[in-house]
This record gives structure tokens, C-alpha cells and sequence, in this order.
């Protein structure tokens, strides 16, 4: 779960980004899912600040005339077999 403070732009931008790069990352695919959790959260940090990301977050904003203050916050889980 993804919440966002100061507006919601950022924790939909995590939502959509997160999930492919979790399975993406070869720690995850190895079982290492405390790693994989850690180095994908950071990509969410280096995503979000490159040109790129900054104008998707604009985009998801309600007012695209500022600049986004806003943060996200997570709760995860992982259910395996085991």
C-alpha cells in the first residue's frame, strides 16, 4: 500500500513503477526479498527525480501549475510459499 502526503502524485507514480521493478530486480528472482524490497525502494528515489519522472509526476497532479511537495509512504508485504 502506497500513501502519499502532500498530495497523492507520488504514491501513484510509486504504485504504477514499483511492482515491475521489484520483479525486475535479480535479488528478488534469487529469494532475496529483504534486498530486492531495499534497492527497488531506492530506484522509486532515483526514478522519481530524473527528468522523466519529475514530468510523469506533474502529470498525476491536480494542479500541474506548481511544483509537487509531495512524499510517499509504504506498507509492504511479500507472501511466499514458504
Amino acid at each position: 500500500m502506497f500513501d502519499g502526503h502532500g498530495g497523492a502524485e507520488v504514491a501513484l507514480y510509486v504504485k504504477k513503477h514499483f511492482i515491475p521493478s521489484l520483479l525486475k530486480n535479480e535479488k528478488f528472482q534469487n529469494g532475496d526479498y529483504s534486498s530486492a524490497l531495499y534497492e527497488t525502494f531506492l530506484e522509486m528515489d532515483v526514478l522519481i527525480q530524473t527528468k522523466e519522472g519529475q514530468k510523469e509526476v506533474q502529470s498525476l497532479m491536480e494542479n500541474e501549475e506548481t511544483e509537487s511537495m509531495a512524499g510517499c509512504t509504504a506498507n509492504v508485504c511479500i507472501v511466499t510459499k514458504t
